[in-house]
């Protein structure tokens, strides 16, 4: 998962998730560009393992998981959270 390090915001997602299509539209909306990966289409011989991989780095499968510049910032409940009180660009652009 070297993309969820090299790119700035990257959001993971399956398919048919309306809670994904909801985080694009929320980064759209305030004009982040992201990087989307739909995990089911990975290149790995088990996707059991990216998502047991997912599950330790985020402690949840739930998705989208959206990850800013490497660290797992949240699913869609969250970064609309972050987004309603003002932080959501911060967070994203925040660097370590």
């Amino acid at each position: 998962m070297e993309s969820v390090i090299n790119h700035p915001v990257v959001i993971l997602k399956i398919p048919d998730c309306p809670n994904c299509q909801k985080a694009m539209k929320l980064l759209e909306s305030i004009g982040m560009h992201y990087t989307l990966i739909d995990v089911t289409k990975v290149e790995s011989d088990d996707l059991e393992n990216i998502l047991t991989f997912l599950e330790r780095k985020t402690h949840t499968r739930s998705f989208p998981m959206i990850f800013a510049n490497g660290r797992y910032v949240g699913d869609y409940r969250e970064i609309e959270n972050l987004h309603r009180v003002g932080v959501l660009e911060g967070v994203l652009s925040y660097r370590i």
